[in-house]
């Protein structure tokens, strides 16, 4: 809206507005004039025009005034309450603003514009453990033709039978029955990374082997304490649980989380037994990476996680006020004030009498009072149609080149900054 000017400087600027009889242009819902200020009082003010102001806006309705004063263009609003013969008398203005912002005037609603929204995948809460990283589960944009997410159990046949050259230990388990049990799986979990062990005769991988962060390194184990034994001497640690495996068989192990959102909802593990000849490389890695992320969006597709998500809620608002390019609404649900954050991009229903589309938009404002919140949300993804029908519906009129080239009330628009 722009700056709000103080009270003292409200009632010096509109008094001069009146004196000096400066054009004042009045806008309500479909409706244009000009007029100026004939008096002003501690309650009302007094509008004359020479077009028929009866005509165009009734006693109860907001109307908007813009005028320019020394280079300013200003505006304030206030409700119709009578005509004097030709004359218009409304409230005294509550607030005077200067340096305008927006870039199409706010009104009053229609009385059959109504909004509703979902908040997709809000807060999604999951019977998992959760992890330090996180994955959208979206589908990879590539994976081998072999894969089928549309069938979990084909998937993880076609995953065995693509490393089987160089696996003997291939399982998947979810933690969805149990919880991870030992150091290993506690360790990949909370992390979120991969816990890679190429040879248990050699050391914890120094580096994560061009996989973007996405290994567990010496390093990182040594610096957590995670590692360390009872002494807590964490150099001490890593060589004995390198040995304890050897001991046990293992030649070389890879755990890889199956990350969901915030949550690690299972892991697989791969392991070669002392005494085989193949090499767990970067190539086993990679697959064993780019399969816990198809797995992921399989599990999503195939409705795995429905009966621990919540599900979305639905909302709607009281419209406040309406523009071309955006509303402002008021909704009472203190779910919906915790949730939808500023600057959040939701996805609005917007009914204009009988035509309903769909429009992306962004909370740009938001305030929290004691019995609502209020919203004032942009509009950012919206069909060049339906733009000019609600262009027409709100103002009345069809969007000229002076809309498009100035903002609210004439102002030009601000200069761009370049840093």
């Amino acid at each position: 809206m722009g700056t709000t000017v103080s009270r003292i400087e409200k009632e010096f600027i509109l008094n001069s507005v009146c004196d000096n009889a400066i054009p004042l242009r009045l806008s309500g819902r479909k409706a244009r004039a000009f007029g100026r200020l004939k008096s002003v009082d501690e309650e009302y003010v007094v509008i004359g025009s020479d077009e028929p102001l009866a005509d165009l806006f009734r006693p109860g309705v907001k109307i908007r005034a813009y005028f320019s004063y020394f280079g300013h263009v200003m505006t304030f609003e206030t409700v119709v309450r009578s005509f004097q013969e030709e004359d218009l008398k409304a409230d005294f203005p509550s607030s005077v603003h200067k340096n305008l912002m927006r870039k199409y005037e706010r009104v009053s609603p229609p009385a059959d514009v109504v909004i509703s929204f979902e908040i997709q995948e809000a807060k999604i809460e999951l019977a998992f453990p959760k992890t330090e990283e996180y994955n959208s589960a979206a589908e990879p944009l590539e994976y081998s033709d072999e894969y089928d997410p549309s069938d979990l159990e084909s998937l993880i046949d076609v995953f065995r039978e693509r490393v089987k050259r160089k696996v003997d230990i291939n399982t998947v388990t979810m933690f969805r029955e149990r919880k991870p049990q030992n150091f290993e799986e506690r360790l990949v979990v909370q992390t979120g990374k991969i816990l890679f062990i190429p040879n248990t005769l050699g050391r914890f991988p120094e580096n994560d082997y061009e996989m973007g962060g996405r290994i567990i390194t010496r390093a990182m184990m040594l610096s957590s304490g995670r590692a360390a034994g009872e002494s807590g001497e964490s150099q001490d640690a890593l060589p004995q649980l390198l040995a304890e495996k050897r001991e046990r068989g293992i030649k070389a192990e890879i755990y890889c989380p199956i990350i969901y959102h915030e949550y690690a909802v299972g892991i697989i593990y791969l392991a070669q037994k002392v005494g085989s000849e193949a090499v767990f490389d970067h190539d086993l890695l990679d697959e064993t990476y780019q399969f816990s992320k198809i797995l992921a969006f399989s599990l999503k597709a195939n409705g795995y996680f429905k009966e621990h998500e919540r599900q979305s809620n639905s909302y709607s608002g009281d419209i406040i006020d309406i523009s071309a390019s955006g509303i402002l609404f008021a909704n009472a649900s203190k779910e919906l004030d915790q949730t939808l954050a500023l600057y959040a991009d939701i996805d609005l229903s917007v009914r204009f009498g009988e035509r309903t589309m769909r429009i992306g938009a962004r909370v740009m404002r938001k305030l929290s009072g004691a019995k609502s919140s209020y919203y004032g949300i942009q509009f950012m993804d919206i069909k060049p149609e339906d733009f000019r029908f609600i262009f027409e519906y709100v103002y009345g009129r069809s969007i000229t080149v002076e809309d498009e080239q100035m903002w609210e009330g004439g102002t030009p628009p601000p200069a761009l900054k370049f840093d």
